[in-house]
Formats: C-alpha cells, sequence, structure tokens
C-alpha cells in the first residue's frame, strides 16, 4: 500500500474558486451539519467510501466516532446537486494551525460531472477561512 502525504501552505487565489452555484448538474448546497447524527454520518461515508474501501470509521463504536465528529473544530459537510445528496467532506480543525481534509468524496452516481473539482474548490475555501498554516490531506 502506498500512502500519499499532500498540503497546501497558502490558499487558492480567490479567482480560482468559481461561483459554482445553479444549472444542471451542479452545486446548489454545501450544508455543515453541526451535530449530524451517527447513522446520517455512516450513510454518508459509506455512500462515498465503500467503492474506495473506506473502513476506519465503520471500525469504530458510535461513541467513538461521536466524540469525533461531534467535536466543534470538525465540520462535516454535504453536497447537494439540485434536490439530493451527492457527496460528503470532512475537515478537522483538532491540530492548531493545521487543517486535514479527513474525508472527501462523491455519491458514485455523481462522479464525472465535474462536480469534484467544483467541491474541492470550495471545501479548501472553507478550510483556508481560520488562516491555518496548511491544509492538508492523505490518502
Amino acid at each position: 500500500m502506498t500512502v500519499w502525504h499532500l498540503e497546501q501552505r497558502s490558499p487558492l487565489p480567490p479567482s480560482a474558486i468559481s461561483d459554482s452555484r445553479g444549472g444542471a448538474g451542479s452545486i446548489t448546497a454545501i450544508e455543515r451539519l453541526a451535530t449530524p447524527s451517527i447513522p446520517h454520518y455512516r450513510y454518508l461515508f459509506n455512500r462515498v467510501g465503500i467503492p474506495w474501501n473506506w473502513f476506519s470509521r465503520n471500525r469504530m463504536t458510535d461513541l467513538e466516532l461521536a466524540k469525533i465528529i461531534h467535536d466543534s473544530r470538525v465540520e462535516v459537510l454535504q453536497l447537494w446537486a439540485g434536490e439530493q445528496l451527492a457527496g460528503f467532506a470532512e475537515l478537522d480543525r483538532r491540530v492548531d494551525g493545521e487543517v486535514e481534509l479527513k474525508f472527501f468524496g462523491l455519491f458514485p452516481e455523481f462522479t464525472g460531472r465535474g462536480l469534484g473539482k467544483l467541491f474541492l474548490k470550495q471545501v479548501l475555501h472553507l478550510a483556508w477561512s481560520t488562516s491555518p498554516n496548511r491544509v492538508w490531506l492523505h490518502t
């Protein structure tokens, strides 16, 4: 297994964050879930992650998972395309000066439509909103 670590040390320029709202098949909303229910979080995680063999959060008890996703420094975001849920992302700010893009992806039926690029730009914009030293991920 190869694990890649990617990081940004500065935000994208404002011109790179395009307006992604409106039009068929586009992002209509990115909703922050202040206190997502465990079943809903697991639904999002599995809808995105099962095709990629994500398992880490499924090994956690509900209590272990709640301790993470209900922490005020963790943001669970769900993507809406029209009136349908289309994906989710999780930003983890629990380490001072850093934001980890812990999970990110689209539901399988929404891939290949250009939504991922738009969603990622918006999520990175949110990640940089608190002026961290870096935004990073591993995959």
